[in-house]
């Protein structure tokens, strides 16, 4: 039997559908008016907001010339100083901020800080292009055409010239990291923030302004809207927070294997809740299970498994591969037994992976006394960088209180090319590790082109 004194969800709808519709109307009057006005305020805000940015790339581009002036200092890649002129000549940020903030802020103080902040910048330039030349001279670098004739056009005092190449290099070090040089920089910060500053404050009082004209209409439809909550708040409330959120969370959650939401009613809780534990237990089994097929029970370095699906996805011609062989490691498990072979292996696996623990090193144990290393992004190392970490690996291995006896590993290593696959690089390193084995053991050998 229905009981009578219950309220219908659909009688409350329709109610409630009936009286927002008059009010809507109301609404929408108002919200006309408050569009047109509303209109206005953005358009201004977004020029503002516009502006702001064009003068924060002024900073922005003098920053940019910072670095890549340094980065040419520190690392003498002509890349930088490519970048630099890029932006000097051709990119022009600093000087198209200032075209615009003269074309919309006429005689402001904003235009006038970020005049002087570029004005200063430019002063800048001539110690950067004196300590880019300063390099040239110190890597005695003949420059040809694609040197800027900015650069070309740097006279040396006789003094500086006289430097020893040390010494010109830390001249340019020092007019690019130098005292003066920060308080230029930090000149040029302050002018762009009191450029930004002023910005804002015309910004602020023009919104002040604009929204003044909105107050009223504001007022109204707060009001409206007020009602319009105030009607169908109680419906809505037990329809969504029984019924349609807890359901359509539960179903997103479900969708995307996540934890259940704890909202809703009694029943819907326990569901979630045994759910959770559920899933908690599962994905701990789960990524234990992963962990133990992609890794070596004995050293925990990557194994077979989890070497596999590394190599397989990797840019071969940004890697470097290196085999690592313990020499006479049969010796060792015979005279001494396969507890302390282990201990050895253990050993070697540890200090391999201190040596390589690069989010894009990867160290593997291979199978018995065979280790491997795959170095990704060879652009950023050289084979000499890699042999002085590859030198590293034996003192860590023997140092004191290891209790395990005196051993010695022959290291191969080989750089990927974009014609290589996955055999001919592991190829490549083996045969550079049977040429450490044969000129002796205990050494590290680079693949070379012919190396037999």
């Amino acid at each position: 039997m229905k009981n009578k004194k219950a309220v219908s969800i659909k009688t409350i709808c329709l109610i409630a559908t009936s009286i927002i519709a008059v009010i809507s109307s109301f609404l929408f009057a108002s919200l006309f008016l408050l569009s047109r006005e509303f209109n206005e305020v953005q358009q201004s805000t977004s020029d503002y907001m516009s502006w702001k940015q064009t003068a924060l790339d002024v900073r922005e581009a003098s920053d940019y010339l910072t670095d890549q002036v340094r980065y040419y200092v520190f690392n003498k890649n002509k890349m930088y100083m490519d970048n630099y002129f890029e932006e000097a000549n051709v990119t022009k940020r600093r000087d198209k901020a200032i075209e615009v903030i003269e074309e919309y802020l006429p005689n402001t103080d904003a235009l006038k800080g970020l005049q002087e902040a570029v004005e200063r910048s430019n002063a800048l330039m001539e110690d950067e292009y004196y300590a880019m030349r300063l390099i040239v001279e110190s890597e005695h670098i003949d420059m040809d055409e694609t040197y800027p004739d900015e650069i070309q056009d740097v006279v040396l005092s006789d003094q500086d010239l006289a430097l020893s190449d040390n010494d010109k290099y830390d001249l340019a070090l020092e007019l690019v990291i130098g005292e003066k040089y920060l308080q230029d920089k930090d000149f040029i910060v302050h002018k762009v923030a009191y450029a930004i500053s002023q910005i804002d404050t015309m910004m602020e009082e023009d919104v002040i302004a604009s929204t003044t004209s909105l107050k009223h209409i504001l007022i109204i439809q707060r009001i409206l809207i007020i009602a319009n909550i105030l009607i169908i708040g109680g419906a809505i409330f037990f329809i969504y927070f029984f019924m349609v959120r807890p359901i359509n969370s539960a179903v997103v959650k479900l969708q995307n294997h996540e934890d259940m939401e704890l909202i809703g009613a009694r029943e819907y809780l326990y569901l979630a809740s045994v759910y959770n534990e559920v899933k908690e237990q599962s994905n701990h089994i789960k990524d234990k299970l992963i962990f133990q097929a992609e890794h070596d029970q004995l050293t925990g370095l990557l194994n077979r498994t989890g070497y596999d699906a590394i190599y397989r996805r990797a840019k071969l011609d940004k890697c470097y591969y290196i085999l690592i062989d313990v020499d006479y490691f049969k010796k060792v498990n015979d005279e001494y037994g396969h507890e302390i072979g282990d201990k050895v292996l253990i050993k070697v696996a540890s200090a391999i992976d201190k040596v390589f623990d690069q989010d894009n090193e990867f160290a593997f144990r291979l199978g018995g006394d065979e280790f491997a290393v795959l170095v990704e992004h060879n652009e950023d190392i050289t084979a000499d960088e890699l042999v002085k970490k590859c030198e590293a690996i034996p003192d860590l291995v023997h140092k004191e209180g290891n209790k395990i006896p005196d051993i010695t590993l022959s290291m191969g290593i080989a750089k990927g090319t974009e014609n290589d696959t996955t055999d001919t690089l592991f190829k490549k390193a083996d045969t550079a590790l049977y040429s450490s084995k044969r000129t002796g053991r205990h050494c590290i050998t680079v693949y070379t082109e012919g190396m037999k």
